[in-house]
């Protein structure tokens, strides 16, 4: 509310144009983001954008991490295509302006690799992530939290390609580090765990699997709450787990708390959305309530034919699906 109120009050002054706007803009856009409202957030971004330009310069440092910004934004909206050209954007102005060095430089590789890794494109991924590790490790340390962050990264890149024994080392250096530098209940150590679980449930090591996802949850409940997205992705894998393990009670159970929670917070297109619906389709499915999971099929395969194109390989799982 203070930051709408300064902006109606500099508008009224008739300078919508000046750095101090710009600067409101952007401070709203993270205010948005926070409250996981990013179309709004992405709006604000977009009007700071020009007012920075036209104050600082096409090569600014703050331009720079606008691009990023607004780059992280379409990624959580599913949006993976936007967020690479954003990011893109956003790491042609940091080198120009500020070398290939600079940290923020590092901020940017990773948000263009994480968007890379969704769309299924590991090696690209990789490669901006290990371009991202150098930098945090010449600037940071070995032993920094954001340093780890990149580890855990390269870990569920290395899943991935189905290199699991790397993404197993990588998921362990990563931890080993947070436990020195944060505290237990940092989100960053969440991360770690469930990118671990990921790659044990890949090998079919479903007990460290659970186990990785349960301590996941209890974090992203008690930092985020029980409503987040974050938390919502959670209880998707831990529902994974319980349906290969034949507990398709359990696994109803939280596929359709995850679905729930998703579609009110990330809206029904989202490809988070989409992974929880095609989930629960599964399980109805495994169990012969086939009208039910052709509902839940043709959510997934909606939402992905929207958001990752209709020849996505995941859009095409789900309208083989259906």
């Amino acid at each position: 509310a203070f930051y709408n109120e300064a902006l109606d009050i500099n508008t009224v002054l008739q300078r919508p144009t000046t750095t101090f706007t710009g600067d409101l803009y952007d401070a709203l856009g993270r205010v948005y983001s926070r409250k996981c409202d990013h179309d709004k957030a992405i709006e604000m971004f977009e009007l700071s954008l020009p007012v920075q330009i036209d104050t600082w310069g096409e090569y600014h440092l703050s331009v720079g991490t606008l691009y990023d910004d607004l780059g992280a934004m379409y990624f959580k909206k599913g949006d993976y295509s936007n967020a690479i050209e954003n990011g893109t954007k956003s790491l042609y102005i940091i080198e120009q302006g500020c070398g290939k060095d600079h940290p923020s430089a590092a901020s940017a590789y990773i948000n263009v690799g994480s968007a890379c890794l969704r769309n299924g494109d590991f090696c690209k991924a990789i490669s901006h992530f290990e371009k991202a590790l150098a930098i945090r490790l010449s600037t940071l340390g070995a032993d920094h939290a954001d340093t780890a962050k990149v580890y855990s990264n390269l870990g569920l890149a290395y899943g991935g390609q189905h290199n699991y024994e790397q993404a197993v080392v990588y998921g362990n250096k990563a931890l080993s580090i947070l436990h020195k530098v944060v505290r237990p209940i940092d989100l960053a150590i969440a991360t770690a765990y469930n990118n671990l679980g990921v790659a044990y449930d890949s090998m079919g090591d479903l007990d460290k699997a659970i186990s990785f996802f349960y301590k996941d949850l209890q974090i992203q409940r008690e930092v985020r709450g029980p409503e987040h997205p974050d938390t919502a992705v959670s209880y998707n894998n831990l529902g994974r787990i319980y349906s290969k393990n034949g507990n398709n009670e359990e696994a109803v159970e939280l596929y359709a708390k995850a679905a729930t929670i998703l579609n009110k917070k990330m809206g029904p297109n989202h490809p988070d959305t989409a992974t929880a619906y095609f989930n629960l389709g599964t399980v109805y499915d495994s169990v012969k309530a086939h009208k039910t999971a052709l509902d839940c099929y043709e959510k997934a395969h909606r939402a992905r034919t929207m958001v990752l194109g209709a020849d996505h390989s995941d859009t095409l799982v789900a309208s083989d699906a259906v």
